[in-house]
């Protein structure tokens, strides 16, 4: 008589959830995997003062977080970093601080000079980034 579809009946359903059930398995596994990036442990930002070599990495802590070419919102956005990014901190930081609606809330901090992991070098404003000890 007539032969079945491929994809269709009980055979194609399974496979149909199976590759679901995959999918989701690798995007929970490439989320922690993203997640493992960041220390657990956090400082706490308020009246963190920012010394040379204290602080070697930093980890973006809001999305889209623009690296400027200049410290100033007048400066060209040379990219913008992701949440969790590790990046260098320089040892550099403004001597004036700036007050910016920032995520938010008005601030009142710094810029600090960055090195992204691919080397591109720019000016991020202090609180989008957590800074965490050197051990």
């Amino acid at each position: 008589m007539g032969a079945k579809k491929s994809g269709s009946g009980i055979l194609g359903k399974t496979e149909s959830t199976i590759t679901i059930i995959l999918v989701l398995i690798i995007l929970v596994w490439a989320w922690k995997t993203c997640q493992s990036d960041v220390p657990e442990k956090e400082v706490a930002q308020e009246n963190v003062e920012i010394t040379p070599n204290d602080y070697p990495v930093i980890f973006i802590a809001v999305d889209s977080l623009n690296m400027r070419s200049g410290a100033s919102l007048d400066s060209m956005v040379v990219s913008k970093l992701r949440l969790g990014d590790p990046i260098l901190y320089l040892n550099e930081k403004t001597d004036f601080r700036q007050k910016i609606n920032f995520d938010g809330a008005i601030r009142n901090a710094p810029w600090v000079k960055v090195r992204t992991r691919t080397g591109l070098e720019g000016w991020i404003y202090a609180p989008g980034a957590r800074f965490y000890p050197v051990d």
